[in-house]
């Protein structure tokens, strides 16, 4: 966010109540529709379905509880948000198979790409190109972190296995 800021010439400020903002996004962008998402529903369909298929069904109605979003966001912003959850879906479900399972790791970055731009104060004009600057990264990234997990190692977890402690530290 500082490097957006400063490449799109914008003056970062925390809106007042940004800690109990950030920890309410975490509750609810990070840890529910993580655990919701990703630990109940990818780990079920991925007990018995590739990675692709247990990540395509569940990225469905991932996509589907956003759609709210049009009837309380300006279109232009719930297509966004909308475009975001789609974009995030894949590289969430291969992150949560790389750390064993875990919501953790993709709660946290949930949370991060979701909030970062919301503890802001938005009462500037020049504020609009950091929020584009930010969706335009939240789309691309998470597509850009799943090409470099999916290049590291080309092998997924096979379909319902959890791997041992032993093996997740191995990584």
């Amino acid at each position: 966010m500082p490097l957006l800021a400063v490449l799109t010439n914008v003056e970062l400020e925390l809106r007042a109540n940004a800690a109990w903002l950030a920890l309410g996004i975490l509750a609810q962008g990070g840890v529910a529709e993580e655990v919701l998402f990703r630990g109940f529903m990818y780990r079920h369909l991925r007990q018995t379905r590739s990675f692709w298929r247990a990540a395509t069904l569940s990225a469905v109605p991932f996509a589907a509880a956003h759609v709210a979003l049009l009837w309380s966001l300006d279109l232009s912003v719930a297509l966004l948000a909308l475009a975001m959850a789609i974009a995030w879906s894949f590289p969430l479900a291969c992150l949560f198979d790389r750390a064993g399972n875990s919501i953790w790791p993709g709660a946290i970055l949930h949370a991060v790409m979701q909030g970062g731009i919301k503890i802001l104060v938005d009462d500037a004009a020049e504020f609009q190109s950091l929020a584009i600057a930010w969706v335009a990264l939240g789309l691309a990234a998470p597509w850009l972190f799943f090409a470099v997990l999916r290049d590291r190692d080309q092998s997924m977890p096979k379909p319902g296995s959890i791997p041992s402690r032993d093996a997740r530290a191995a990584r």
